[in-house]
């Protein structure tokens, strides 16, 4: 399943993103959930931010070439707590690839407390710099009629920020 915003891969200006979502890793029912941005076809090239339910990890990758093969750019350890909703940012930057995975109960406005690139849980550096598709989905290694809940999903690009418009409370009832 993948959700996508601004299916058409002309604008340049999303070469350089910014996504934020909210989620809930207890709802998940598949294995993990991801943010996909720079998706090209007809090579399937992209870079894709890979959060793990069962191995409770954060992964930033890179995919491309014919035939598409994924290359891990970053791996982290993250906790996941029962019963906690989480915000997840993705930015790219040129070949610069960050991402952060932070508690509800921190805010949604959390990332804007410090945004000095060194609070970035995971970086990675990737040669796919275009620009194509954005957007969240799910994948399970044999099941199809799986879900990856998302409360919501910002995103900006051309040096735009992703910045969420509502309140916390608003943001997380969703999950709750």
């Amino acid at each position: 399943a993948f959700f996508s915003h601004d299916a058409s891969a002309a604008d340049s200006g999303r070469a350089t993103f910014d996504m934020i979502m909210c989620f809930s890793v207890d709802d998940m029912t598949t294995e993990n959930g991801y943010m996909l941005a720079r998706w090209v076809t007809p090579h399937d090239s992209s870079v894709f931010l890979l959060i793990g339910k069962g191995g409770s990890f954060l992964q930033i990758y890179e995919r491309g070439g014919s035939p598409a093969a994924s290359t891990l750019l970053a791996n982290v350890s993250q906790t996941y707590t029962a019963g906690k909703k989480y915000f997840a940012q993705f930015r790219g930057v040129g070949t610069a690839l960050y991402a952060r995975v932070w508690d509800s109960d921190l805010g949604h406005d959390y990332y804007t407390k410090d945004d000095d690139l060194t609070t970035w849980t995971a970086t990675g550096t990737t040669t796919n710099t275009a620009a194509g598709k954005l957007g969240v989905g799910c994948y399970h290694s044999t099941l199809t009629d799986k879900i990856f809940p998302v409360n919501f999903l910002s995103i900006g690009t051309g040096g735009d920020a992703a910045i969420p418009n509502r309140t916390n409370a608003e943001f997380t009832e969703f999950l709750r």
